[in-house]
């Protein structure tokens, strides 16, 4: 983690992301209040072991699936560096992550955080060296998937388990394999 630690992200990103919960963001609110996070200002950035433990707090108050929530409502506002309509599969969009990821994480270093490898026409291998949750990761691709190319959750899947790599046991980064039809 400690490459990742002079990167930041806006509290405006932040809070956009947050205002996706609706009703809920009230509970969100009262669980950084309890435990002394300050309110999140939309002019100021945090840094990412900052953002870190806002979604470590999350899963320890309510689970995998609030942060698998948070990751695909990322998605829905995550700038990627070209029209999406000019993608016609996910092969094509997922090279773009590390231009996309300096568009919406301000990072002092060049980041290559991520690697996509084709597998076949219909399947990919997505490699995360950043530090978010897998929970949080699985959104976002899931996000990805459904908000730009409209492949619904029963037309793809994404498998990720310690065979594959895995940073909770031990890795350097993630493995995603994603497949569609």
């Amino acid at each position: 983690m400690g490459e990742h630690s002079e990167d930041w992200i806006s509290g405006k990103f932040i809070l956009s992301i947050l205002e996706e919960f609706g009703e809920h963001i009230d509970w969100i609110w009262e669980i950084f209040k309890r435990n002394h996070i300050p309110v999140i200002e939309k002019n100021k950035n945090y840094s990412i072991p900052f953002c870190l433990q806002l979604i470590d707090l999350l899963k320890e108050h309510s689970g995998p699936n609030t942060i698998f929530k948070l990751g695909y409502e990322t998605a829905k506002i995550y700038k990627i560096p070209m029209e999406y309509n000019q993608f016609k599969t996910p092969h094509e969009i997922f090279p773009f992550f590390n231009l996309a990821y300096t568009l919406n994480v301000q990072s002092d270093s060049n980041p290559n955080y991520y690697h996509y490898e084709v597998i076949n026409t219909k399947t990919g291998l997505f490699r995360s060296h950043t530090p978010f949750h897998c929970e949080f990761e699985k959104g976002f691709i899931y996000g990805i998937l459904n908000l730009y190319f409209a492949i619904d959750y029963q037309n793809h899947s994404i498998e990720h388990s310690p065979q594959l790599a895995c940073r909770n046991f031990g890795n350097l980064y993630c493995n995603y394999l994603i497949s569609w039809n």
